[in-house]
């Protein structure tokens, strides 16, 4: 607990450094609007980068914070997320917690692997017989992929919120949201700017 505060105060540390030297240069690029040799689409285009790299800092932390939580190998696993997302690559992940999620899915192809995030990006890769369904995580541990998830209302809400303590991530082809699922109620975490990312955490 205390590494990861330390690691927050230092993650907010970046970020002041980051906002600061922002609000520098925007503040040179005012008082240059007036200058005949000013490039003024130049100098939006190094702001919007200086945006960018810090949005991907902040994305790539609270991402791993929310890993952190189901799974050991959440560094890996919050690396295939944000490589999967840059490529446009969709996936859907299904960490088990607790509580056994078996009974409520139909079971695809046995992996038993450990987790690494090459290994994971090349399951959701596209054309990759293994990348339509559902990919079950336990622990570090890599269980099943092609896994077909339940559809009828009644195992649905079961499998979401009454019987298992799991958490699904979801990433879309074509949004650029990012949400986790507490009892039902969804809050934004972090969407990574012009990647379609969405993530969705369901736990009882």
């Amino acid at each position: 607990m205390i590494n990861r505060t330390n690691e927050e105060a230092q993650f907010k540390v970046g970020m002041r450094t980051h906002l600061m030297k922002i609000m520098k240069d925007a503040s040179d690029i005012i008082d240059s609007l007036d200058e005949i040799e000013q490039c003024l689409l130049c100098d939006l285009e190094s702001l919007h980068d200086e945006f960018n790299e810090m949005h991907a800092e902040a994305s790539s932390f609270y991402l791993q914070s929310y890993m952190e939580e189901y799974t050991p190998g959440f560094a890996q696993f919050s690396l295939a997320i944000e490589n999967l997302s840059k490529q446009k690559h969709g996936a859907l992940i299904v960490i088990q917690r607790r509580d056994e999620v078996e009974d409520f899915i139909q079971r695809g192809t046995n992996l038993h692997a450990k987790i690494s995030a090459s290994l994971i990006e090349s399951i959701f890769y596209p054309g990759n017989p293994l990348h339509d369904g559902a990919l079950l995580v336990k622990e570090n541990t890599l269980v099943s992929a092609a896994n077909v998830l339940p559809l009828t209302s009644k195992k649905s809400q079961s499998f979401s919120r009454d019987k298992t303590q799991s958490c699904d991530w979801t990433l879309w082809h074509d949004r650029c949201t990012c949400s986790r699922r507490f009892r039902g109620n969804r809050e934004n975490v972090i969407c990574e700017r012009r990647r379609p990312l969405s993530a969705h955490c369901k736990r009882a």
